[in-house]
């Protein structure tokens, strides 16, 4: 038959078995792809542009870990479904990730992928330029030979800063490191048990390559998370309380950095900007720290107080403003913003 000459045709496990793969059907009333810029017209709780949602900018940096670079238009579904209460409402899906980890280098014969968009006009301006002599750094983006493991997917030569998906995305365009951040604290939080789960539960024939996908991802996953780090002032888990100000320092946390080479320095200001007091700072072995030496402004009921903090470590400063004010119902500090810079 044709669909036996098909079957035939296909590449057998030892034992004859064929892998296949299957999307799970998705409930409602399927509305089409998710445009990667503007807004639905028939959705009124889409308010913000796509292109402008820190989930859809800071997605880049889970995206390019596990190097899903088949970003089109029908790859991100939105459905009509209804609640229990018979509330309808729009739900966002990204699916068909079966490009990823360097299975769309491999099928298209093309390693280039990752590293330039489809129609990449800079990289062509390049390449015309220097007839062809220029640096092609996927050249050497060679896995091993493996079954079940893409040649395109590895971690030396991978570039957290220049990962290109398959298509320009708008919302990656208009990312900035804040939003990277975002992601890559996303990413972070896998531990290496995890991803040698994930990975196990493809059931790949050969051990080696669970082994050889779970060391790529785990290295890929920390130059992310280094990359993006570096980039901004990287405390976070803020909190306030009468006994002081407490956070946690994520590059310490994550093993990116250590408490021996960091250093805080924090000034307290008031509303206005006048300084109230300022005090230095050396973290916690774990990268938590806490300070109980800087005043809150006294000067307004709500007790608005700005508190800089700037990370000193080989010879970088990263700053972050944390604002606080009384909480109405108990009186006490709470954080109520976070301004990176």
């Amino acid at each position: 038959s044709a669909v036996g000459r098909l079957l035939g045709a296909l590449d057998h496990t030892p034992d004859g078995r064929i892998r296949g793969l299957a999307s799970r059907w998705i409930a409602g009333t399927n509305l089409g792809g998710t445009a990667d810029e503007g807004v639905r017209d028939d959705d009124p709780n889409d308010r913000i542009p796509h292109q402008l949602r820190r989930d859809q900018r800071g997605a880049y940096a889970i995206l390019e870990w596990v190097d899903n670079v088949d970003l089109q238009i029908g790859n991100a579904i939105d459905v009509l479904v209804t609640d229990p209460a018979g509330t309808r409402h729009v739900k966002h899906y990204r699916l068909d990730f079966d490009g990823s980890l360097g299975a769309m280098a491999a099928l298209n014969h093309a390693l280039r992928i990752g590293y330039e968009n489809l129609f990449d006009w800079s990289n062509m301006l390049v390449e015309t330029s220097t007839l062809g002599l220029g640096d092609r750094p996927w050249l050497d983006r060679k896995g091993p030979v493996l079954r079940g493991v893409s040649p395109g997917f590895t971690a030396a030569g991978f570039d957290p800063g220049s990962w290109k998906p398959d298509i320009p995305v708008a919302a990656f365009d208009d990312a900035d490191r804040f939003d990277m951040f975002w992601g890559a604290k996303i990413v972070a939080r896998f531990t290496p048990e995890q991803i040698r789960a994930a990975v196990e539960a493809g059931r790949y024939s050969d051990p080696r390559a669970v082994d050889y996908l779970t060391r790529t991802l785990i290295a890929r996953q920390r130059a992310i998370v280094a990359y993006w780090f570096s980039r901004v002032s990287p405390l976070d888990h803020v909190t306030a309380s009468p006994s002081g100000l407490c956070f946690d320092d994520l590059a310490i946390a994550y093993g990116l950095a250590t408490p021996q080479a960091t250093s805080y320095q924090l000034v307290s200001r008031n509303r206005a900007g006048r300084e109230l007091a300022r005090t230095a700072a050396a973290p916690g072995a774990s990268g938590s720290t806490c300070v109980s030496t800087l005043p809150f402004a006294a000067d307004r009921a709500d007790g608005y107080t700005i508190i800089e903090i700037v990370t000193t470590r080989a010879g970088a400063a990263r700053t972050l403003y944390v604002h606080l004010a009384h909480d109405p119902a108990t009186g006490e500090p709470r954080v109520i913003g976070l301004w990176r810079v």
